[in-house]
């Protein structure tokens, strides 16, 4: 996101400069080196959310113990959802629908997920509720009211 910060302890630095001079972080994984990806599955393949509300998109990297679990993700609307992390956090902009993929990181294998920005839908109060009942109830009465009208010969 454009204008936050954050801020990272020396420590946390220290740690990660020893393990990319070590050559365990910052080198894809070959099949020689690990365990490699057979698939990703997505628990969600359709979702629905709000305006400027985030979700995530829970997912697996196949088998469970594939050496290089990154996941790279893409929306087919970014005006619609958009992505904002390698964790599956999406945020939606504007009413519509988008494909959210999520891709490992060989780009051998990937999974979608529909999302879809609803338009609000707008709740009757009680009182409009109440009101309607009254309008429809009176309608009924006087619709009786000319049948027996009617059938007596007042009308």
């Amino acid at each position: 996101m454009m204008g936050r910060t954050s801020r990272i302890s020396l420590a946390a630095v220290f740690a990660m400069a020893v393990l990319v001079l070590a050559g365990t972080v910052g080198a894809p994984a070959s099949d020689a080196d690990g365990v490699p990806v057979t698939g990703i599955t997505l628990e969600q393949t359709s979702m629905t959310i709000d305006i400027e509300q985030t979700a995530r998109i829970h997912f697996t990297v196949l088998p469970a113990d594939a050496t290089d679990q990154t996941v790279y993700w893409t929306s087919s609307d970014n005006s619609i959802v958009q992505t904002l992390d390698h964790f599956g956090l999406i945020v939606g902009h504007k009413y519509g629908t988008a494909t959210v993929t999520a891709t490992t990181a060989d780009g051998q294998y990937s999974a979608t997920c529909e999302v879809t920005i609803a338009e609000p839908v707008e709740e009757l109060s009680p009182t409009v509720l109440m009101l309607t009942f009254a309008v429809a109830a009176m309608l009924v009465l006087v619709g009786a009211f000319i049948i027996v009208g009617r059938k007596k010969g007042l009308i």
